[in-house]
């Protein structure tokens, strides 16, 4: 606080502007200097303490909005791995099934008519039955005509 030759002045606002007021000399002027001096010093400290506080809430703040980011990518992500679990389920099913399919020995005959050309190409394939597993154990045929 301001000592003035020997006389201490408080800085006070009146009516929003500041005033210095004359507190006076001796050993009373000391005291309520060292008074205020300690109430400056607790301001001081509870801002201290407040921008500590502000900082930490901050810090918190975005932490949280960090996290809630991440839990919409891991949410993001858990929808799409259901859809791709899902997809591959189907596929397994439909390549299970293809299989069943080809157990059967149940011949299929594909054919093809080009007019323009007069090809005419067959293909007949039947499944391996008994002990014949080898690959291309079916028959195929091309005939043109």
């Amino acid at each position: 606080m301001p000592w003035r030759r020997g006389h201490y002045y408080r800085s006070v606002r009146v009516n929003g502007r500041p005033k210095h007021v004359h507190i006076g000399t001796g050993p009373m002027a000391q005291l309520i200097a060292q008074q205020d001096d300690a109430a400056w010093e607790a301001r001081r400290a509870a801002k201290l303490a407040e921008d500590l506080r502000r900082a930490r809430a901050d810090a918190v703040d975005q932490l949280v909005e960090e996290a809630d980011s991440h839990l919409d990518a891991l949410a993001r992500a858990a929808y799409w791995q259901k859809r791709l679990d899902a997809a591959h389920r189907r596929h397994l099913s439909a390549v299970k099934a293809l299989a069943a399919i080809r157990k059967l020995a149940v011949p299929v005959r594909i054919g093809q008519v080009n007019i323009a050309t007069r090809q005419v190409n067959q293909v007949e394939v039947r499944a391996a039955t008994g002990g014949d597993e080898r690959e291309g154990a079916g028959t195929a045929s091309r005939g043109i005509e």
